[in-house]
């Protein structure tokens, strides 16, 4: 603190000022702090860079009342100067000026100075005009206006001197007339254990770490087009969400073009040159020369600890050097047990840096002396992994065909775990990490696949690593095999199948962290919410359970088996997340990222989360994406919110990866928000999902879809009452605490289901109303009609005859949404528009390689596609325009819908019916059907089997029809017509005789002779090449031609 500032003048803005607060918002850290108002007190304690003035700023500039900022300086050490410091902050707080100044400086004529009850205050007199302790500035703060929040950043500058006293006795004074907030870069000193205060709100490193979409919010700051989701997943696991170094990547890759972007992202898991200068001329430019000496020596190792730093060094002294670096340095990280380790972004630039200093061949050698050191240890895979970055093959292979099953640790983590792949030397190895990071990944397919293309192993090691790989992957994958083991993932396994609590009965009777975990997991599916607590925590809390057991048991105790996430659960989530993050437990992480931003509430969050569903369905997490989507779904149902779409998917989502035990609450939460949407079929959709979860032997969904049904209408009161009452006791018998359709009330049905449902179709539990026929629902057949009057917009406007299209309600459909096969779907349907097609004439047709379930399977994703792209907004199974009736599919056709397969032969059957009885209307039906064969029928199709029959029907009777009406033109003398429909049979049938003839003959009669001739050879050459002699036909050409008109003139 500088001298000479006037105590009855204003401060300088720096030390009495709130900062502007940018950066990214995080108003999750900012709730937290709102418990300041209860505790009186808070700490944001996290090494520079981390945004703690940016967060306190933030949160400061948000508060009602009065606000004081202080940004303490190395001589506020000083007992005295931080007294002047904390006086001139909370007179400015109270004004501005001499005059206001002098009035806080004494008490008004015949008032008491204040309250005098503060813990070790002298009573009586006023503060005297330059206060000189603790108390007096505390007097100050009573004769303020209005109660004072006090902010102290950069209050490690305290930390160890006698000022740090005073301001514990500041804190002691803290009540409903003062707060304090307190930034520091180490934790201070104080006795905060004391019973007069509460205990204070207290955020560190770990809690200001950037997540994932705080990193998305930093990327998107600078106007830059948005990144993949994976890659913001890289930038913040390498720079462990370091908001300095977030920011200086962020600066780096401004204004690139995409591709450079990516490149920068992926070549960030190597070195770190993009925060070079600001960790030099900020974190590394205040230690002491041989400090920094020391940290370049000892950034050979991922951790740190006495020993290694002796035994690399050749010192004694290594257990002191570590202390004393670490109390200067915020960057290295105590881990516990006498244990270090480096920030990874430092630790990266420090290897960057020997690398150039050294050279390639010192660099192999730096590491190779790590790794002997490490393997002396008995540190196995550390040693596995410096003598990776040596590139030191040959010692590398030795290492691992000693080790051999030891490449697999007891924690279940492969040597390579933490190495990126294009730095593991051996190809068999390399394939294997490939695999293994693909199953961090959740991506258990893609293991299968990579693991087939691997030879056959004979090293020890290797057939280790990959049973570990395939075992795990093996039971996750799509098609898993159904064998019988007894491993704790195929209880788990069984129990998403069927029965899960017999698969929990059938894991506890095993031992182990696992077996725990898989009996938890599999009562959670069984709806057994009470139980299932109990033993997930026993899991969280077992020191046996490897790490990511104990945090797949404590995500899934917070997250799912309590009834109504909190702010101390989300907190508790994202512990997890962090935790699964730094330890290289992607797939973990990306769960519990899931259930933060679903469980969080707002429209943003949700946002993101199916942003994330989106990158899981992309990347191959088939598991990941159904689990963050269900997670959404109860999130959105918790709040009353009734979208029946989310559970129809999601029960899609498990019929695929054959979890049908999880099906089962799908299909139950699905009739239930059907039933609150008031959708048709609702109640045939509880019937059934009683039926599927009773079998399934589900007693969660069975309790569900018991209370669907007593919602959905029962014969009459006293049945719905009492299947209400069979679902609330079933519930309480099976543990289920949360009771999803007491979530739904009925303001919460009108609004979120009527409305939602209303707003594009109409009321729901009625067909969509029919322009020009209120009410009326036209018959599943052909209809034989004309055309609609073209001033009324189709309802459904299907289009066959040349490049298919189909639009609803005017509105085009974008058929580049749909997969090959969907879209097939939808022509074969439309082919036979208003007239039901078999499923297994469906399935035949596309999916005849498959077995049956396959295909069936197959068709069910399919018709649902095709249901949102047609009706989007709307509950698939609640559709109006293709509708299942028993074992069959209808694209329906109401009286405003068009089709012109359909209204073809329409038109052909009136031509038929007229054709003795009315010339005129027989003439007119073949002109529209000549009108509405435009082209081939589907010519995107190809030689499809199914599509290649109608095609030439259709052809056949457009060249029949244009005969008919050519001949019809003939007789009544209009010569040009009748040649032109001639012709146009002709294209379409080339072989047929008739139509040739009808050519000449109008030809002929019409006088063009030169045309008739041509006609006549063109005649020839068809015949010919059918090797008809052209004597067996009746040749037109023999015909008297008539005599041409003159011209008078």
């Amino acid at each position: 603190m500088a001298e000479g500032v006037r105590l009855d003048g204003v401060a300088p803005a720096s030390l009495s000022r709130v900062p502007t607060a940018g950066g990214v918002p995080r108003p999750a850290l900012l709730r937290a702090l709102d418990g300041i108002r209860a505790t009186r007190l808070g700490l944001v304690v996290a090494w520079p860079g981390t945004g703690k003035t940016t967060l306190m700023a933030r949160w400061a500039r948000g508060q009602d009342g009065l606000v004081a900022w202080c940004r303490l300086t190395l001589a506020d050490a000083d007992q005295r100067a931080l007294i002047r410091t904390l006086a001139v902050a909370v007179r400015t707080a109270g004004g501005t000026g001499a005059a206001v100044s002098s009035a806080l400086a004494a008490p008004e004529p015949g008032t008491a100075a204040g309250p005098t009850n503060r813990p070790g205050e002298v009573t009586g007199g006023h503060p005297a005009v330059e206060p000189t302790s603790a108390h007096d500035v505390l007097r100050l703060v009573d004769l303020l206006p209005a109660p004072l929040l006090l902010v102290l950043d950069d209050v490690h500058h305290l930390v160890g001197t006698p000022a740090e006293a005073e301001l514990e006795t500041l804190i002691l004074g803290t009540g409903d007339r003062l707060r304090i907030l307190l930034g520091s870069r180490t934790m201070p000193t104080l006795n905060l254990t004391r019973s007069e205060i509460p205990p204070p709100v207290v955020l560190t490193g770990r809690d200001l770490r950037f997540r994932i979409w705080d990193t998305d919010a930093l990327m998107r700051s600078a106007g830059d087009e948005p990144l993949p989701l994976d890659d913001l997943v890289v930038i913040t696991r390498e720079t462990e969400g370091w908001a300095a170094a977030v920011r200086l990547f962020q600066r780096s890759i401004e204004g690139r073009l995409p591709a450079e972007r990516r490149r920068a992202v992926h070549a960030l898991a190597m070195h770190a040159d993009y925060a070079a200068g600001y960790l030099d001329a900020t974190v590394l430019r205040g230690l002491p020369p041989h400090q920094r000496d020391f940290l370049s020596d000892v950034a050979v190792f991922e951790n740190l600890s006495a020993a290694r730093v002796d035994a690399h060094r050749g010192t004694s002294t290594g257990h002191e050097d570590l202390r004393a670096v670490a109390r200067s340095l915020p960057l290295l990280i105590d881990v516990g047990n006498d244990r270090f380790r480096m920030h990874r972004v430092l630790r990266r630039h420090l290897i960057s840096a020997a690398r150039a200093e050294l050279g390639p061949v010192r660099t192999s050698s730096w590491f190779s002396g790590a790794a002997t050191i490490l393997r002396t240890e008995g540190a196995t895979h550390e040693a596995l992994r410096a003598l990776c970055l040596a590139e030191d093959w040959r010692h590398l292979t030795d290492l691992l065909e000693d080790v051999g099953p030891g490449s697999v640790d007891i924690q279940g983590r492969l040597w390579t775990d933490p190495l990126p792949v294009d730095r593991i030397g051996p190809p068999p190895w390399r394939t294997i990490a490939r695999a293994r990071a693909a199953h961090l990944e959740g991506q258990f397919d893609r293991v299968r696949n990579l693991l087939n293309d691997l030879s056959d192993s004979t090293s020890p090691a290797e057939r280790a690593a990959t049973r570990l790989i395939s075992s795990g992957a093996g039971v996750w994958s799509t098609t898993p095999a159904r064998d019988h083991a007894d491993g704790w993932e195929h209880c788990v396994r069984e129990a998403s199948r069927r029965d899960p609590l017999q698969a929990a009965r059938r894991a506890a009777r095993q031992r182990g962290p696992g077996a725990t975990l898989a009996e938890g997991i599999s009562l959670l599916i069984a709806g057994d919410q009470r139980t299932a607590t109990e033993v997930l925590h026993r899991c969280a809390s077992d020191p046996e359970a490897p790490d990511e057991m104990a945090l797949a048991a404590r995500l899934a105790e917070v997250s799912m088996a309590s009834t109504r996430p909190t702010l101390p659960t989300l907190a508790a989530i994202d512990r997890v997340y962090v935790a699964a993050e730094q330890a290289g437990h992607t797939w973990l992480a990306r769960l519990a990222h899931g259930a933060i931003v679903s469980f969080d509430g707002d429209e943003r969050s949700h946002r993101r989360a199916q942003q994330l569903i989106r990158h899981c369905d992309r990347i191959g997490d088939a598991w990941g994406a159904a689990i963050i989507a269900w997670s959404l779904a109860l999130s959105c149902l918790r709040a009353g919110g009734v979208h029946p779409q989310e559970w129809d998917d999601l029960g899609l989502r498990f019929r695929t990866l054959g979890a049908t035990s999880l099906e089962s609450w799908a299909r139950s939460l699905y009739a239930l928000t059907a039933t609150a949407a008031r959708l048709p079929d609702a109640t045939a959709d509880a019937v059934a999902a009683e039926s599927f979860a009773r079998t399934l032997a589900v007693p969660g969904a069975l309790a569900i879809a018991y209370a669907t049904l007593a919602r959905s209408g029962a014969p009459d009161s006293v049945n719905a009452a009492e299947m209400m009452h069979l679902a609330t006791s079933t519930a309480e018998a099976e543990g289920l605490l949360a009771r999803p359709w007491e979530w739904l009330s009925s303001t919460a049905v009108e609004a979120h289901g009527a409305d939602r449902v209303e707003s594009m179709h109409g009321r729901a539990a009625e067909p969509a109303p029919v322009v020009g026929a209120p009410g009326a629902v036209v018959s599943a057949g052909p209809p034989d009609r004309s055309a609609p009057p073209s001033h009324v917009v189709a309802e459904l406007d299907v289009h066959c005859f040349g490049a298919f299209s189909i639009t609803v309600r005017g509105r085009a459909i974008d058929l580049g949404q749909m997969r090959p096969r969907a879209r097939a779907v939808l022509r074969i349907l439309a082919l036979s528009a208003g007239r039901p097609v078999h499923r297994e004439r469906l399935a035949e047709a596309l999916w005849r390689d498959l077995d049956p379930a396959a295909a069936m399977h197959n068709l069910q994703v399919s018709v649902s596609t095709i249901r949102r792209c047609l009706e989007p907004g709307r509950p698939a199974r609640s559709s109006t325009l293709l509708v299942r009736d028993g074992e069959a599919y209808t694209l329906r056709l109401r009286s405003s819908s068009r089709c012109d397969v359909v209204e073809f032969e329409a038109a052909l059957r009136t031509a038929n019916k007229t054709r003795r009885t009315d010339p005129v209307a027989h003439a007119a039906a073949l002109r529209r059907a000549l009108d509405l064969y435009a082209a081939d029928l589907l010519p995107e199709d190809g030689p499809a089997e199914w599509v290649t029959g109608p095609r030439d029907r259709y052809r056949s009777q457009a060249a029949e029809a244009a005969a008919a009406l050519g001949t019809l033109e003939l007789a009544d003398g209009n010569l040009e017509a009748a040649t032109s429909a001639a012709n146009r049979s002709i294209e379409l049938n080339t072989f047929r005789d008739a139509s040739w003839q009808l050519l000449i003959d109008a030809l002929h009669r019409s006088g063009a002779a030169a045309e008739a001739e041509r006609a006549q050879r063109g005649y020839a050459r068809m015949l010919a090449t059918l090797g008809v002699p052209a004597d067996t036909t009746r040749v037109l050409g023999t015909l008297p031609l008539p005599v041409p008109r003159t011209t008078r003139g």
